[in-house]
């Protein structure tokens, strides 16, 4: 394999030189032929034959070495005066030294070619002196023209010279461009400055060993000198080395102790400061000049391409205002880390800033700006060379540590950061003081980089309810219900994809017919391990989140497309809670009147119930109703009776329901007589809710309500399940518990 490699043409010198090759041995082969042909047969013509045949072992050698040999140069005329005794025709012997001195051309320096021509030149008189010394007889050089032949042999070698310094010269620039080819892709490929210099380095130093005699030297201007930074071709000086500036301006005469056979040097500026020296033994042709230029420039451009690259890489990973790396790569070292590192050795902080919302607000934006500046300052110094700080955006900050033996350590360190952040901070134009509420979350086994940070906000949002600048370690047994609010409150924003926030009917009954007077529209997000959120704690929770209007309009969409296809078969109201405290969104109220067009059901089909808060006193929520009761709309008050709000303000609302307090159940006759009594004044239809077993349904019939409503009369439904429940006809079963409750009523009153 190793010989078929080496007899295979690398080049177009290499192809040239297999078909001179062939070319030349078979003439020799035909000489070979005319040699056996000879009669009579003599040991002169075998010596020549064998002689023809090392010509062609000699042309075989001399291409596997891709060089001539020494012996093959003193072989070389013995072996054309015995080939040729064996020749019949002196024309042989010509074109035999012909052939061998073109096929040897094509091989070795200058000083060796020209001395395989003069052996050659030489030799030919003689060997047509003995052609044919086979037959016994001799012939005179002088009278067979070989003088005037001589010329046209000289001519022939030196084309064939020349064509080998061409192609050489090819190619040598090929293997110069696949250098640049290869190392440039190498360059497009590097990961940092230093490799892609490095690379350069590698290039020059291929090039100088394509390039005989030529040495490159590479500086830059440093504090009035020049520091070498690179060199090919040259033991001396090394990379780091100091050189006088005016080694620019006179490089033969300063170098040359470096470098005593470079005779000639150019010098070109790369960028500004930095310069490249090119010299040569001999006057350099100007594709090589050419070529360690192509070099240079693909440096640079690979050099600003990396730059560009790791500019944009570090402005998408980390933070503009404090050059901090931001939540992305926070967190994907985090992981790496939780990942990497033993339970315990892995401490997540998670810091938010207290009061500097008054920065911005007093001193202006550049103050704060300024503020977060220090503050990313601080977490670096606080947190040693091996923590990782992060800003998350606005006054949100994370330090990562590592390598700890506990909680300990990173408590030291938040509250190292608590002192110096609490410390006031001198800026430019004003002396601002602020703090920093600091949760410590250590890792442990089966916790995810998710769960680390999720326990150290819960831990960081502990600390800021119990009073801000503190630091606190989460603890699963203390911060537990924080724990489920925290988890809720990440988790809300997917419970409409996850199709866990579902909607049920609660019916309400007329007191005196048994039959359904309405249904109450409530929703209840049912989380898959925290279990189930009912209607009002679900609304407040979006409200906190600020997820309300995606909620709320799932919420009344869900209701009202269940609603629709039972009111198609039942004419009835269907009502819906909203919080006390979004009484004046005016999205709130939008999303009511969209989602019930949508739905196919008109306004007046749908009731708004409110509960009984101070906002009920506001005007402009009093006009947000009034502009809802305006659009058709129904309008009722919850937990009445908790005297939160003057019956004057009650009065001049259009309410069409009031509700009792759900407490009031069981609080005896007389104040649920009195609800009913003020509701009646109020010309509103009168409700008692969460009648949950025989004798709240007594206690609340003996106020006489116009509706009652609870589990002992009708559960929560399903809109499936409500229209089963209405077809059934639930009038005359809830009769027969009515009539059971009157019974007790009149016993009690003949007791």
């Amino acid at each position: 394999m190793g010989l078929f490699q080496r007899l295979r043409p690398e080049s177009a010198l290499d192809r040239i030189r297999v078909g001179a090759s062939l070319a030349a041995c078979g003439s020799l082969f035909l000489q070979m032929m005319h040699v056996i042909a000879a009669d009579p047969p003599s040991a002169w013509s075998a010596a020549s034959l064998l002689a023809l045949l090392s010509f062609c072992g000699l042309i075989g050698f001399t291409y596997l070495r891709r060089q001539p040999s020494i012996i093959g140069l003193w072989l070389e005329a013995p072996l054309l005066v015995t080939a040729s005794a064996g020749l019949v025709d002196p024309l042989d012997t010509v074109g035999l030294i012909l052939v061998v001195l073109a096929v040897q051309s094509l091989y070795g320096t200058q000083r060796g070619w020209l001395l395989r021509i003069t052996v050659g030149m030489v030799s030919l008189p003689l060997a047509v002196a003995v052609t044919p010394v086979s037959t016994g007889r001799l012939l005179q050089w002088q009278s067979s023209g070989v003088l005037a032949i001589l010329p046209q042999l000289v001519l022939v070698c030196v084309v064939m010279r020349a064509v080998y310094a061409a192609m050489c010269r090819q190619d040598l620039a090929g293997a110069r461009e696949a250098v640049l080819a290869r190392i440039g892709n190498m360059m497009l490929g590097a990961s940092s400055l230093d490799q892609v210099r490095a690379l350069g380095l590698q290039a020059a130093d291929e090039l100088v060993e394509l390039s005989p005699g030529v040495v490159a030297l590479f500086v830059r201007t440093e504090n009035g000198h020049l520091t070498v930074f690179g060199a090919a071709g040259l033991s001396q000086p090394a990379v780091g080395d100091v050189l006088p500036l005016e080694v620019l301006s006179d490089p033969r005469s300063l170098l040359g102790p470096l470098a005593p056979a470079v005779k000639e040097w150019t010098v070109e500026e790369l960028t500004p400061g930095r310069y490249r020296l090119l010299g040569g033994s001999q006057r350099m042709h100007d594709h090589v000049v050419d070529t360690f230029r192509a070099m240079a420039h693909q440096v640079l451009l690979a050099e600003n391409l990396r730059m560009s690259a790791d500019e944009l890489q570090h402005q998408a990973y980390h933070d503009a205002l404090t050059g901090l790396p931001n939540r992305a790569l926070f967190f994907r070292r985090l992981t790496e880390a939780i990942d990497t590192s033993p339970p315990g050795t892995v401490a997540l902080l998670n810091i938010d800033l207290d009061d500097f919302k008054q920065v911005n607000d007093t001193q202006g934006h550049a103050a704060g700006d300024e503020t977060l500046v220090r503050v990313a300052r601080i977490l670096q110094e606080a947190g040693g060379p091996d923590a990782l700080p992060a800003r998350f955006g606005g006054d949100e900050f994370a330090v990562l540590l590592t390598n700890l033996s506990g909680a300990a350590p990173a408590e030291v360190v938040a509250a190292e950061i608590c002192r110096r952040v609490k410390a006031p901070h001198q800026l430019s134009m004003a002396s601002v003081v602020i703090g920093a509420s600091v949760g410590v979350a250590v890792s442990a086994a089966h916790l995810t980089a998710g769960d680390l940070t999720r326990c150290a906000d819960i831990a960081m949002y502990s600390a800021k309810a119990r009073g801000k600048n503190r630091v606190e370690v989460f603890d699963p047994d203390k911060h537990g219900d924080i724990a489920r609010l925290r988890t809720e409150e990440q988790h809300l924003r997917y419970a409409v994809e996850r199709q866990e926030i579902k909607v049920a009917f609660r019916p309400y009954v007329d007191r005196s017919t048994g039959l359904c007077a309405g249904v109450d529209a409530v929703a209840a997000w049912e989380h898959p391990t925290l279990g189930t959120l009912q209607h009002a704690g679900l609304l407040e929770l979006a409200d906190r989140t600020d997820q309300f209007p995606a909620i709320w309009s799932h919420v009344v969409k869900a209701a009202g497309a269940g609603f629709a296809a039972v009111a198609a078969a039942e004419p009835m109201r269907m009502s819906i809670e909203l919080p006390g405290r979004l009484l004046a969104d005016d999205t709130a109220v939008d999303i009511l009147a969209s989602a019930t067009a949508g739905a196919g059901l008109s306004s007046g089909q749908v009731m708004l119930v409110v509960p009984e808060c101070e906002q009920l006193g506001d005007e402009a929520v009093g006009r947000q109703l009034h502009r809802l009761v305006a659009s058709g709309f129904a309008l009722g008050v919850t937990d009445f009776g908790t005297g939160t709000v003057p019956l004057t303000s009650l009065e001049s609302l259009p309410l069409s329901q009031i509700r009792s307090d759900r407490a009031m159940v069981s609080s005896g006759a007389k104040k649920l007589a009195m609800v009913v009594s003020i509701a009646r004044l109020f010309e509103a239809q009168t409700m008692v809710q969460a009648v949950g077993n025989a004798e709240q349904l007594a206690a609340a019939m003996s106020g006489s309500p116009d509706v009652l409503q609870g589990d002992h009369l009708a559960p929560a439904m399903t809109p499936e399940q409500l229209r089963q429940w209405l077809a059934a006809g639930p009038g005359a079963a809830i009769l027969r518990r009515l009539d059971a409750a009157f019974a007790v009523l009149a016993k009690e009153g003949d007791d």
